[in-house]
């Protein structure tokens, strides 16, 4: 199974791309990718969720 699938998942719910998210982190598509190979913490998956909740918000105000 693919790590953080629960983040992949949370993403594709809310409608936002991970490359939108690895933008705010800083990353690039592959990197993002990588970066979410491997189980992240608590507070990593915290933080990626709030970037999904703003983005999706963003979204749907028509700021993206």
């Amino acid at each position: 199974m693919k790590a953080n699938i629960d983040l992949r998942e949370y993403a594709e719910m809310k409608g936002i791309r991970l490359y939108q998210v690895g933008r705010q982190l800083g990353k690039n598509d592959g990197n993002m990718s990588r970066y979410l190979r491997y189980e992240l913490t608590t507070e990593q998956k915290e933080q990626i969720r709030s970037i999904i909740d703003e983005l999706a918000k963003q979204v749907r105000h028509g700021d993206a």
